[in-house]
């Protein structure tokens, strides 16, 4: 498993963790691969997420991130992505 996908993964598990807790239900009925508006996540709920998954990871995060990307397991591969183009960027070499 490379870091990335690792990373995707932790950011799966946060999201499946957070969204369930938004809906009020167990994370085990909770699937990555699901379109999230199928659980009935509303723009209130996402909005709060998306707010703690910056918060969490420390990035800005476009508030339509999970309209974008309707699944948990593709917030987090777009999330990842963007994690590294922003670690990518802060580098001592992007700056020189």
């Amino acid at each position: 498993m490379t870091s990335e996908s690792a990373r995707e993964r932790a950011v799966e598990e946060w999201l499946v963790s957070r969204v369930a807790a938004a809906l009020g239900v167990p994370a085990a009925q909770i699937d990555a691969h699901e379109v999230l508006t199928r659980y009935g996540l509303g723009s209130i709920e996402a909005m709060a997420v998306v707010g703690d998954l910056e918060e969490w990871l420390g990035l800005s995060i476009d508030p339509a991130l999970l309209w974008d990307h309707p699944t948990i397991a593709a917030v987090a591969a777009q999330v990842v992505r963007d994690e590294a183009v922003a670690v990518a960027a802060a580098a001592p070499e992007a700056r020189a």
